[in-house]
Order: C-alpha cells, then sequence, then structure tokens
C-alpha cells in the first residue's frame, strides 16, 4: 500500500473532524490553520519513529559494551592482572556515564568547526 502525503493529509482531515467533537471549534480551527500553513508537514509520527529507534540503539549499544566487558573480565589472562582489571572498570564507566553538558557542546563545536577546516583545505 503507498502511503504518502495525500494520505497523510486525509488521515489528517479525518483526526480534525473527529476533534470537532471534543474540542472547542476556535481550537480545532486553529489546529487546521496551523497544518495549512505553506510548507507545513506534520511529521511527528515521524519523530516519535526516529526517537523511539535512538533510544533503542542506545539501550542496545550500551548492552553490548557491558556484555563485552563482562567478557573481557572474565578472561583467564585478565583474571590475573587485578591492574588491568581495574583500568577495565574505570574505562566501562566512563563509556557508559553521560558526557556533562559543556563537554558536550564543545565536543560540538570543535567537531564542527574541523570539518569545516578540513573540508576548506582540499
Amino acid at each position: 500500500m503507498d502511503f504518502g502525503i495525500p494520505e497523510l493529509q486525509a488521515l489528517q482531515a479525518r483526526q480534525a473532524d473527529l476533534l470537532r467533537d471534543a474540542m472547542p471549534p476556535d481550537a480545532v480551527a486553529e489546529m487546521v490553520a496551523q497544518t495549512e500553513q505553506p510548507g507545513y508537514e506534520d511529521a511527528s509520527f515521524v519523530r516519535n519513529h526516529i526517537g523511539w529507534i535512538d533510544q533503542s540503539s542506545s539501550y542496545w549499544t550500551r548492552k553490548l559494551f557491558r556484555t563485552q566487558t563482562e567478557a573481557l573480565r572474565n578472561e583467564p589472562e585478565l583474571l590475573q592482572r587485578q591492574d588491568i582489571l581495574e583500568m577495565l572498570d574505570k574505562h566501562s564507566q566512563n563509556m557508559l556515564n553521560p558526557d556533562p553538558v559543556i563537554a558536550s557542546h564543545v565536543r560540538r563545536v570543535l567537531s564542527t568547526w574541523y570539518a569545516g577546516v578540513h573540508a576548506g583545505d582540499r
């Protein structure tokens, strides 16, 4: 089944019809007016879906990292080296803890700046 913009617009019109029974007429009119602006496209479903994928991906990436760390901790060679196990634990904690807000902003600025510098060198 093809599902594109015309089908979404039809669903949106149906949603407005259903809301007229439950909401004040001015609220429905305002909602419809917003969606009829040029260039407006209600992509909340897409945003929610992408957010879910991002959250799920983050969960499984962290789960995989934890599992790999546990597997490394159970290696016979590493069990004999307490210093390496301590470094492994410290690294695992650092990787699983979120960056401070300022650090993430600095990383974003630097990565953007480096991308611009390298692109300009060519």
